[in-house]
């Protein structure tokens, strides 16, 4: 089965599984040399709860981790955009633990000022917090090397400490984007559904009126729900 969406202004082809986003935009802010920091999510981010996962699907959990919620939220910034991303997953038994006790955020620092907003082990109920003591091992990985192909972009790896067997590992970043070329286009795609299952998928889009996305999808009967938010406008 296969399902996209696409937002755009120019004729493209995207495989199946994807939204597409393409915009025309405004400016663009110097760069940043700053790498990944560690801080609390922009006012604008709206968080949701966890959803539960469905029973129906346990015996389609693979390897050890059961998804419950891929969140992203992506605001209009002048010469760019910021993109908020939550991730929650529980561990449903050993062999998980080689999968969900590390996290990866792999950023262009170019282009990317990449923030950890939060990491939560939810255990029994209680939330502990392990943002503070996160070390972040920064590394380059260069999949195209022996093609003489480098593109520069690194990999912060997290190890999440004291994780067990039904904990839930919640963690939320934002990426400060700012393009390289194209500084007045934007676009983005991604799935609407996964290989594996989760219980909520979503995805909401914050961007100026007066700059309206197109929209495209691929294999799927989903339309985003588009209302006024002041100046901007909500693709949800």
């Amino acid at each position: 089965m296969s399902a996209c969406y696409s937002f755009h202004r120019v004729k493209s082809f995207w495989p199946r599984l994807v939204f597409f986003i393409l915009l025309i935009g405004l400016s663009s802010p110097a760069m940043s040399d700053d790498m990944v920091f560690k801080g609390p999510a922009e006012s604008w981010v709206k968080q949701l709860d966890i959803p539960a996962a469905d029973p129906a699907r346990s015996d389609q959990i693979k390897n050890g981790v059961s998804w419950l919620l891929s969140d992203d939220q992506i605001k209009h910034r002048a010469g760019g955009y910021v993109e908020y991303s939550r991730t929650v997953y529980k561990i449903v038994d050993r062999p998980g633990l080689d999968r969900g006790a590390s996290i990866d955020l792999q950023f262009d620092p170019s282009r990317h000022k990449v923030t950890l907003n939060h990491l939560h082990i939810i255990r029994d109920g209680a939330v502990l917090d392990r943002l503070e003591g996160v070390e972040f091992d920064i590394f380059r990985r260069e999949r195209d090397a022996e093609k003489g192909v480098f593109d520069g972009w690194l990999t912060a790896h997290v190890n999440i400490d004291d994780v067990r067997a039904g904990d839930i590992v919640d963690y939320g970043s934002t990426y400060e984007v700012t393009p390289l070329v194209g500084k007045d286009l934007f676009f983005k795609n991604f799935s609407t559904e996964w290989e594996e299952p989760v219980a909520l998928l979503r995805t909401s889009i914050i961007w100026p009126s007066g700059q309206p996305l197109q929209i495209k999808t691929r294999g799927t009967r989903l339309k985003p729900s588009i209302s006024p938010t002041g100046p901007d406008t909500t693709y949800l």
